[in-house]
């Protein structure tokens, strides 16, 4: 009987030992797979064609010029290659967006007063398409904020857009032109749209190449570009709900 005793107690020590092994070994592997997992999800999901320009901590507006000039040089050629356009938004060292009118300040462009009264103003971002013969077509996408109560916001978007209309070349050129050196007089002149698919003006560059600046509102995203083709990917892009 003592051996029996003892046989017992041996026996529930090691079963107790080995599930004290089992679940510590358990813990690990929870461990090790909830590690894993949140290495595999990326700090900022984002689309293929998206990338973000950090601007250093405490760089004035100067720099954020140097930085602009940098990205206006910049390949972009394979983060378009899946949509047809690629988009780009300056950010600061905790990825919080540049705001708009720091961003404008240090470009040098401007935007509707009205216009930029509705615009959420952490968020824009400039765009770049390629058309056919591999020409570089710039635009901007201005964001509206979201507003609780505006019944007639649309309506007055179409106002405002319209009364921005003959600035629009002057005001923008830096972003939708940045390597052409408009004369002066042309840029003062006030521009002519028309009603087409969307609302365009033809532009007459200084080589004696034509251009336009055509623009389209999509829910709240305001569209600006400098060629149809190019309007018409992110246009439909926006217009189609996520999946």
């Amino acid at each position: 009987m003592p051996n029996l005793k003892r046989i017992i107690i041996f026996a529930s020590l090691s079963l107790a030992i080995l599930g004290i092994v089992i679940a510590i070994m358990m813990g690990r592997k929870g461990g090790q797979e909830k590690e894993k997992t949140t290495e595999e999800v990326p700090a900022f999901p984002v689309e293929s064609n998206f990338e973000r320009i950090n601007v250093p901590e405490n760089e004035d507006v100067q720099g954020i010029k140097r930085i602009f000039d940098d990205y206006i040089k910049k390949d972009l050629g394979i983060i378009e290659k899946e949509k047809g356009y690629s988009q780009t938004q300056l950010v600061d060292e905790n990825n919080r967006p540049i705001s708009l009118d720091v961003f404008s300040k240090a470009v040098g462009i401007k935007i509707n007063r009205n216009i930029r009264n509705i615009l959420n103003q952490d968020d824009f971002v400039l765009v770049r398409c390629n058309d056919e013969n591999s020409q570089s077509q710039r635009g901007i996408i201005l964001n509206v904020k979201l507003f609780k109560s505006f019944p007639d916001l649309y309506d007055k978007e179409i106002e405002w857009m319209k009364e921005w209309e003959p600035t629009m070349l002057s005001d923008l050129h830096r972003v939708l032109f940045p390597n052409v050196a408009f004369d002066e007089a042309y840029l003062n002149k006030p521009l002519q749209f028309r009603e087409g698919k969307y609302r365009y003006a033809e532009i007459e560059l200084p080589d004696g190449m034509k251009s336009s600046i055509n623009y389209n509102i999509v829910f709240d995203s305001i569209i600006i570009t400098t060629s149809l083709p190019c309007l018409e990917k992110i246009s439909l892009d926006c217009e189609t709900p996520e999946p």
